[in-house]
């Protein structure tokens, strides 16, 4: 994926990462559009004539949209960005200047397996890269980042969960860093740090870091999460939810229990007796990091940070 980012458009009070519709407006009809009219003339008839025009055409009759992708020929693309600064230039829209592109590559979790050996780490990087079609000399290119997970797995095959007090300690000793500072950035009501509770237990969580907390330690880690796999069974990503979820209209429907219901008790049964769950930990780091983060393991403390669960048939 390929976003374009405005970093003149950054600040602590702003909602959030998309553009407001006059921005997205002013930025379509003030540079895309001309910088495409300017590269390619004879394809420009094929964009919407405005903004307001793209949105009446994706719209649904149900109030949902459905938006256009556009294709470009190859040697069109490395002038693009230059034809859209000149547009931001000619046109005035001050907001855009400095803008810059970010290039993500998803969807690849577990496509690179490794022991935490450097020489595996480095084998697997490789593997990575040239998969991507990324060459390796970016490893040393400190605008390229990376995310790295350590994965924990239970020989009983139990269901592992982090312990809430484990956090700092374990943040600590992944991204060597001081005491004092794992204990801040983990502090309940620290705007970056989140806990994600599991059944209501406070003290068994999971936890999320971030924007970044590399104000100290070698790795320079902008995002850290510790997490368990559970969820993958019920992840669907839909209407602001990243996991299946049912209205409250369809659960007190006439039909009881709801289709939903049925199907969702028959999945916990069965994955309650044939799936467990694994405890992991992830950070994001500049690649240059790449072969050495989340390599050293202090096998007491994850033992200590980790709580095992397992079916009891009591009934």
């Amino acid at each position: 994926m390929i976003h374009v980012l405005f970093p003149l458009l950054a600040s602590e009070g702003r909602p959030g990462p998309q553009l407001s519709r006059p921005e997205k407006t002013e930025f379509y009809e003030k540079v895309l559009r001309p910088a495409i009219s300017e590269l390619l003339p004879q394809d420009v008839g094929d964009w919407p004539p405005d903004y307001e025009s793209e949105m009446f055409r994706a719209q649904k009759r149900t109030g949902r949209f459905s938006y256009q992708s556009k294709m470009l020929p190859a040697w069109a693309v490395p002038t693009l960005g230059d034809q859209l600064r000149s547009a931001i230039e000619l046109n005035d829209v001050h907001w855009a200047r400095g803008f810059v592109f970010l290039h993500t590559i998803r969807g690849t979790k577990h496509g690179t397996q490794h022991s935490t050996r450097v020489e595996a780490a480095a084998e697997a990087l490789d593997e990575y890269l040239k998969e991507a079609k990324l060459p390796y000399h970016i490893v040393e290119d400190s605008r390229w980042w990376i995310d790295i997970g350590l994965e924990f797995t239970s020989d009983q095959q139990t269901c592992l969960q982090w312990t809430t007090l484990s956090h700092p300690h374990i943040v600590r000793h992944f991204l060597r860093i001081r005491s004092e500072h794992a204990e801040r950035v983990t502090r309940i009501g620290s705007s970056k740090y989140a806990r994600d509770i599991v059944s209501h237990l406070p003290a068994v969580s999971g936890c999320r870091i971030e924007p970044g907390v590399q104000a100290e330690g070698p790795y320079q880690a902008a995002y850290f999460q510790m997490y368990t796999t559970d969820k993958s069974l019920t992840y669907n990503p839909e209407g602001g939810h990243h996991g299946k979820a049912i209205t409250m209209e369809a659960a007190m429907g006439q039909t009881q229990p709801a289709k939903f219901m049925e199907g969702l008790l028959r999945l916990y049964l069965s994955a309650s007796e044939k799936n467990s769950s694994n405890a992991r930990v992830e950070v994001r780091v500049p690649m240059e990091h790449a072969m050495s983060a989340l390599l050293r393991i202090n096998n007491q403390l994850i033992r200590r940070s980790l709580l095992g669960f397992t079916r009891l048939d009591w009934w």
